[in-house]
């Protein structure tokens, strides 16, 4: 079975950042990062992807994590275009498109 043929749950997500259970955190810490690095995507949808924010935060991880992980843009078209919060710049990737 490939990578292609890999739906995500939410919960496979969370143990991937959730360290309180040892072995489901390091295993699929693991193969997120093995996924990564071949350029590799499983199959999410967008209540997974809802339910593991969701979650995360429930389990203390604050929403402004994304600035204090260092990233620079922000990409989304639902906040205006060059808008700021802090060092984080809104980036509306459709605008050129």
């Amino acid at each position: 079975m490939t990578y292609e043929q890999i739906f995500i749950d939410a919960n496979f997500l969370i143990y991937a950042h959730d360290p309180r259970d040892k072995h489901k955190y390091h295993f699929a810490k693991s193969k997120l990062e093995e996924w990564w690095q071949q350029g590799a995507v499983p199959i999410l949808s967008i209540q997974v992807l809802q339910e593991f924010y969701v979650t995360l935060t429930r389990l203390g991880l604050k929403s402004g994590e994304a600035i204090r992980a260092g990233a620079q843009e922000l990409w989304t078209e639902d906040l205006k275009h060059g808008q700021k919060f802090g060092a984080l710049r809104v980036v509306n990737p459709f605008l050129a498109a």
